[in-house]
């Protein structure tokens, strides 16, 4: 029997940890269990408890066990936090071999010399994104390997992080009696989950709306043009409902999964929350539009500052738990006077009560990256990748960063 090419992700956010099991098989990525666990020990994307963080992120790990019945013994960690940037790098070598053909060690130094030029004190990097490569000036490039040339040049995003917070995420992990393979900027997974090529392609945003941040991606030519975070999620909004209501925070994030949604444009001044003596839903839905307003105005002024607004043919793509409040996506085509959407997974079969949910999408594009889509290829937007083992000649750049990680 063949040896079943088995990986494992996991999504540490502020307000859930997701973990899924995955199988690489030919022509695609098969779910075959998932779990979550509510998230302890973090702030903000931000470990600030190794114990309980790598607790939550055990309990996680263990109902997916269950449900796949395989063990695991490694994952791929996806990220989030303030402490994390992207910016822009060019890459450059000279092709090795005598008969000029480009080899994936070629495309290895190119990154390589990425991860030279962004390095920086108390820093670390997390992920290079290649967007396009270039052999002798010719650009637009996107798989360079078995192509002819002198010079190899590559235009990527590196994404880096805070050493120690960096660090404290890798003790939470062990603390779970797991290896990490690599690290994976939460909204980079996401995008990887649900945009298709055609959106990438053409242009898309990405908003992953999480408790206490949303992770901003946004792609334009089939790869990542811009990655950043606002530190405004869907806990701002319960609590928003709990302030002026008068209410619990527990009962306020009821009152918003149960009756809210994303605007009160529909809503009769006369609807009640629960019955007569309920409280008025139009007034909740008014709590929470205008925090949905002020989030929506803070991704459009960081969009700007980073000289990427405008209009993207692909649209915005919502995912996270915020994404299943009614009338979202007429609110942020609103917003940014451009179709929207909620996002699920496209590329990974199994039970759709998962690969359906927007807020299990970090956890599955993951998984998608850690599987290699099944094809011996990354998915959509990401770089090469051998399906090996970890002290495997790397063909990827997440096998090239799980060496870095476990030395």
């Amino acid at each position: 029997m063949a040896r079943r090419d088995i990986r494992a992700a996991v999504d540490i956010g502020s307000g859930t940890v997701r973990a899924v099991i995955a199988e690489s098989r030919p022509g695609g990525v098969s779910l075959v269990g998932a779990g979550h666990c509510a998230s302890a020990g973090l702030r903000k994307g931000v470990v600030i408890d190794i114990e309980a963080a790598g607790a939550a992120v055990a309990n996680a790990v263990a109902m997916a066990e269950s449900e796949s019945g395989t063990a695991v013994s490694s994952v791929l960690v996806g990220v989030s936090g303030s402490h994390l940037c992207s910016a822009p790098s060019l890459g450059r070598t000279t092709v090795a071999t005598s008969d000029r053909e480009i080899a994936q060690e070629d495309v290895d130094r190119a990154l390589e010399s990425c991860r030279q030029a962004g390095a920086a004190p108390d820093r670390e990097i997390v992920q290079i994104v290649p967007r396009e490569f270039a052999i002798d000036g010719q650009a637009g490039i996107q798989r360079p390997v078995g192509m002819s040339g002198v010079i190899l040049e590559v235009d990527a995003q590196v994404i880096s992080g805070s050493s120690t917070a960096l660090q404290n995420v890798r003790r939470a992990v062990s603390r779970a009696n797991l290896e990490i393979d690599g690290m994976v900027l939460q909204s980079v997974a996401c995008a990887e989950a649900v945009l298709s090529q055609e959106e990438a392609e053409s242009g898309a945003i990405v908003l992953d709306i999480g408790l206490a941040t949303t992770d901003i991606a946004v792609y334009r030519d089939g790869g990542l043009l811009h990655a950043s975070l606002v530190p405004i999620g869907g806990g701002h909004i319960t609590n928003d409902i709990a302030l002026v209501l008068k209410v619990p925070v527990a009962y306020a994030e009821d009152l918003k999964l149960r009756y809210g949604a994303a605007t009160a444009d529909d809503v009769s001044p006369d609807d009640k929350c629960g019955g007569e003596a309920g409280v008025s839903r139009q007034i909740l839905c008014q709590i929470i539009e205008a925090r949905l307003d002020q989030l929506f105005d803070r991704v459009k002024r960081d969009l700007a500052e980073a000289g990427v607004d405008g209009q993207y043919a692909g649209g915005v793509v919502i995912v996270g738990g915020t994404a299943g409040l009614a009338g979202i996506t007429d609110v942020v085509t609103k917003a940014f006077d451009m179709p929207a959407r909620i996002g699920h997974a496209l590329r990974v079969a199994g039970d759709e009560g998962i690969t359906g949910a927007p807020a299990y999408a970090a956890a599955l594009g993951l998984a998608v990256q850690a599987c290699g889509d099944g094809t011996g290829q990354s998915g959509a937007r990401g770089g090469r990748r051998r399906r090996g083992r970890k002290n495997s000649l790397t063909n990827s750049v997440i096998d090239w960063f799980r060496e870095v990680f476990n030395s």
